[in-house]
């Protein structure tokens, strides 16, 4: 039987942007919108897991819709070819 270790209640920036798959901008975005996600102890800035689990939990749905032929890139647009200017030979 394998066990599972808990989660930790705090952790590195590092450690929160592996666990919740945001950049580190975005999770000091979403600490400058939810007082209480970044804790400090001394220089270290610690994330507060419950308190990102709730950020996260509170995001919407995603509404994914696959069409007849399946999901569609967005094509690139192509760059323009350039010309070659000739060389006069003499």
């Amino acid at each position: 039987m394998t066990t599972v270790a808990p989660r930790p209640r705090f952790g590195r920036i590092k450690n929160a942007v592996s666990y919740s798959g945001r950049s580190r901008g975005r999770l000091y975005q979403l600490a400058s919108q939810h007082a209480g996600l970044f804790r400090k102890d001394g220089s270290s800035t610690l994330v507060d897991f419950d308190a990102l689990d709730r950020i996260l939990d509170a995001l919407p749905v995603a509404d994914i819709q696959i069409g007849s032929r399946g999901p569609r890139e967005k094509q690139q647009p192509q760059q323009p070819q350039r010309r070659r200017r000739r060389r006069k030979v003499a």
